[in-house]
């Protein structure tokens, strides 16, 4: 095979790959559009009628509550919780870690 032969393979693959991806993602957001009405819908539908879930032959659909916090400053609030003048650059990524 010709050096040519191998970059204008390379360039036809490179750009279906990236039509491939746009699709999925144009296709993937309208299947999320419709997700987020029914999500909308049962959530509006539990609060009205003082749910928080619902079994059904399907599966269960569920409310659910989610609470995160950050800093605007990491290094003052570690020192401040811990007393220690290190600096902490990859303590909010790791979950299991203990100070």
């Amino acid at each position: 095979m010709k050096l040519s032969d191998l970059v204008a393979k390379y360039i036809e693959l490179r750009d279906k790959k990236y039509e491939l991806k746009h699709q999925y993602e144009f296709k993937s957001a309208q299947i999320d559009e419709v997700l987020d009405k029914i999500e909308a819908k049962l959530l509006e539908t539990f609060d009205s009628a003082g749910m928080d879930s619902c079994k059904t032959e399907f599966g269960t659909a569920y409310a659910s509550t989610r609470s995160t916090a950050s800093v605007a400053d990491p290094e003052t609030f570690m020192t401040i919780v811990t007393g220690k003048q290190e600096i902490y650059r990859d303590w909010e990524t790791d979950r299991k870690r203990v100070v």
